[in-house]
C-alpha cells in the first residue's frame, strides 16, 4: 500500500455486546481518515451527558491507568453522537452497531455497546458497564477489551440511556489520530490483525481490578 500525508487507509472496528444473546460478527470497512459528511452529524442534539455517561468516562480511565494506557481526550463531538446512538437504541430496545457509519464523525475509529439493568447508582453502573465490556464473555476474540485498551486511541466519548424495559444502553465511542510516520502505521495494523486473533497476546496482557 503506497503511503502519503494525505491519504492512509484505516479500519473501522466495529463491536457489538447483546444481553443474553451471543456476539455478532465483527464488522471491518476501509475509508479516508478524514471522511466527513453532513449525514454524519445526529438530526437533533440529544441530551446532555448525565451521571451514569460520566461515570463510565472515569471507569474507562482507571481500567486504562492499570494497564499503562494512556488517558483519552473526552471530545464533545463525540460524546454527542454516542449519546444519540444511545438513545435510539433504548427506544427500539436493540444493541447493535447497524447504523453506526451515519452518526460517527470519523474514520479510525471503534464503538462499543451493551446493555446492563439500572442499579440507580453511576458508579456501580459505570464498573458494571466496563467489567461487563472487559470480561467480553460472549466473544472469545475479546474485541469489546480491546477497543477499551487500544493504545493507539487518544479520544472517547459515551452516551448512557435508559430504555422502558429498565436496561441502560451504553455507548463507547473511540477515536484514533493520523500517523505521522510508517513505523506508526505498522503498529496500528499490527494492533488491528489483533482484534482477530482469539484472546489477549502477551504483548498486550491485561487486567482489571474492579472496586466498589
Amino acid at each position: 500500500m503506497k503511503l502519503n500525508k494525505n491519504t492512509i487507509i484505516f479500519s473501522i472496528v466495529l463491536s457489538t455486546l447483546m444481553l443474553g444473546t451471543a456476539i455478532q460478527p465483527v464488522s471491518a470497512a476501509h475509508s479516508n481518515y478524514n471522511q466527513t459528511s453532513a449525514k454524519t452529524k445526529p438530526k437533533s442534539k440529544p441530551a446532555a451527558q448525565n451521571a451514569n455517561s460520566k461515570a463510565v468516562i472515569a471507569e474507562l480511565k482507571r481500567l486504562r491507568s492499570q494497564n499503562k494506557r494512556s488517558s483519552l481526550t473526552e471530545v464533545n463531538g463525540l460524546d454527542i453522537s454516542s449519546q444519540y446512538r444511545a438513545e435510539h437504541l433504548a427506544a427500539i430496545k436493540n444493541s447493535n452497531t447497524v447504523g453506526w457509519g451515519t452518526v460517527h464523525p470519523n474514520s479510525y475509529a471503534g464503538e462499543n455497546i451493551v446493555t446492563v439493568p439500572d442499579s440507580k447508582n453511576a458508579k456501580t453502573n459505570a464498573i458494571n458497564i466496563i467489567k461487563k465490556l472487559y470480561l467480553d464473555k460472549n466473544d472469545p476474540y475479546l474485541r469489546h477489551r480491546k477497543n477499551m485498551l487500544n493504545p493507539f486511541y487518544i479520544a472517547t466519548g459515551v452516551g448512557v440511556a435508559k430504555g422502558s424495559d429498565g436496561n441502560l444502553y451504553a455507548v463507547q465511542t473511540f477515536s484514533g489520530i493520523h500517523p505521522n510516520s510508517k513505523d506508526k502505521v505498522e503498529q496500528i495494523h499490527d494492533y488491528y490483525n489483533y482484534y482477530f486473533q482469539k484472546g489477549e497476546s502477551a504483548k498486550y496482557k491485561s487486567h482489571y481490578d474492579m472496586t466498589k
